[in-house]
């Protein structure tokens, strides 16, 4: 979604490129890790190399070869009514890492992965 103060726009996979620059990608929405609108087609090249073949799992490879999801990933499969998430750690400093550690960096994507039924998830199950 994108929104203004007067507005709301929303997006799916043939209005996302317009605005992000990005190349389509038949029933993929995707917003890249730089600046919109960006003119790196980098994600969008490795989704089209995996059109056919998305899946949670691939998704997972998919934006740790992109480096994006610092803080968050997350990524939906409505067709099988399931999603993953991952998530980044900063210490009590706002930095990436252990507590007092070493300055090593925890990165939502390099992190594991949790999957969530959608169904039970909204059940509250």
């Amino acid at each position: 979604m994108g929104y203004k103060q007067d507005s709301v726009g929303v997006y799916d996979d043939v209005t996302m490129p317009a605005m992000n620059g990005g190349p389509f990608v038949d029933s993929v929405c995707y917003v890249d890790k730089h600046p919109q609108p960006s003119h790196s087609t980098d994600l969008g090249e490795a989704l089209t190399d995996f059109r056919g073949d998305i899946s949670l799992e691939t998704t997972k490879t998919i934006i740790q070869f992109h480096g994006t999801g610092d803080l968050h990933t997350a990524a939906y499969d409505y067709g099988s009514k399931e999603m993953i998430v991952n998530i980044g750690r900063i210490n009590s400093k706002g930095q990436y890492g252990p507590e007092g550690g070493d300055g090593s960096v925890w990165k939502a994507y390099n992190r594991p992965s949790v999957k969530f039924n959608l169904e039970d998830l909204w059940a509250g199950r």
